[in-house]
């Protein structure tokens, strides 16, 4: 495994979400935005979600590499009304991507995976939501000789 393997697993993961458990259900995110983070103004349908991986430290070893992989994404969504108290649209989605995370360790590369922190802007920016969530992922990479 490597940082580009572990962006599509992600990133497949993310699109297998649906909006309920219906087979016929649509999917959860409208876009998913890889390796980048795109300013609210530009996300045009929600709910979406954008991530990268932030930071990565490598422990080398003689064959192969333990990787520590940070990994930020941000969920975007929209209000569908006015008004100054609102309901909460971002747990929901948050619940499930902190629920997608550990599947990674389905992968016999991967060493743990957890999401470490989630914080909301609290509607700085109404109409709209943002979500951020930071997960840890710790992988082995092989050494190529």
């Amino acid at each position: 495994m490597n940082e580009d393997i572990l962006v599509n697993k992600i990133k497949e993961l993310l699109s297998e979400l649906q909006e309920t458990d219906s087979r016929y259900a649509r999917p959860l995110f409208k876009h998913i935005i890889t390796n980048n983070i795109p300013v609210w103004t530009a996300i045009n349908d929600t709910p979406s979600i954008a991530f990268y991986i932030s930071s990565t430290e490598y422990v080398d070893n003689r064959f192969n590499n333990t990787v520590k992989a940070e990994v930020v994404f941000f969920i975007y969504n929209r209000h569908k009304k006015q008004g100054i108290s609102l309901d909460d649209i971002l747990s929901p989605l948050i619940t499930k991507v902190r629920g997608v995370i550990p599947s990674l360790k389905d992968d016999e590369n991967v060493i743990s995976a957890n999401v470490t922190s989630a914080s909301k802007d609290g509607g700085t920016i109404l109409p709209y939501t943002i979500a951020e969530v930071i997960a840890k992922v710790e992988f082995i990479e092989t050494n190529v000789c």
